[in-house]
């Protein structure tokens, strides 16, 4: 489907989730990040059903370039430039807005514009047979040769919310909980290597 280059007519606010809505919308904020947001994006098409690209500000050609890839999300691609604030830096306001947008989807993955993701249909079918309680779950997520768990697979319209400026985590204040509990199993995120110069365009 063809991108929609929107602004702040939207509200920015939670949407409303039903029960025929689109599984997964991939949930990704950008700056400056036309050479790697489509190679993000475009295998997330395969098994997520819509995209939520929020920018925060780029310069160059990153939402050109995502509009001009009409990526085949069955329920498209929302392109967003609303993420800017005068704390540029604060990624995890940025990441609770983008989640917010992630309606009508069901739930959100989390990505970077230097991320891929292994075992996407894995993330699929486990979240469309899943029936438990939980609202947020851990994936394994690869860098640089060490692998972590982290929470990137959230249900729109919970309880999880980001916190931290640079290093943003996701946290459940509500519950009192830290960390997602269930691993989705089969699932990785691979943090591509950011090369020096694409750090300083960013800074």
């Amino acid at each position: 489907s063809e991108g929609r280059l929107t602004g702040d007519a939207m509200p920015a606010g939670p949407r409303s989730v039903d029960d025929d809505a689109p599984l997964l919308a991939v949930s990704l904020i950008v700056r400056d990040e036309a050479e790697a947001v489509v190679r993000t994006l475009a295998p997330c098409a395969d098994f997520a059903d819509r995209a939520i690209v929020l920018d925060t500000g780029s310069v160059d050609e990153t939402l050109e370039r995502v509009l001009a890839a009409r990526l085949p999300f069955r329920h498209g691609v929302e392109v967003r430039q609303d993420g800017h604030s005068e704390d540029a830096f604060n990624f995890s306001n940025a990441r609770n807005t983008a989640l917010d947008y992630a309606a009508p989807a069901r739930w959100a993955l989390v990505l970077s514009a230097d991320e891929s993701v292994d075992g996407g249909g894995a993330l699929r079918a486990f979240l469309a047979s899943y029936e438990g309680p939980e609202t947020a779950m851990s994936v394994r997520l690869c860098a640089e040769g060490a692998e972590t768990l982290a929470g990137r697979v959230v249900r729109v319209g919970g309880p999880w919310r980001f916190e931290g400026v640079v290093h943003e985590i996701l946290v459940n204040r509500a519950e009192q909980r830290d960390a997602p509990e269930t691993i989705i199993p089969g699932v990785a995120i691979v943090h591509r290597a950011t090369d020096p110069e694409r750090r300083i365009r960013r800074m």
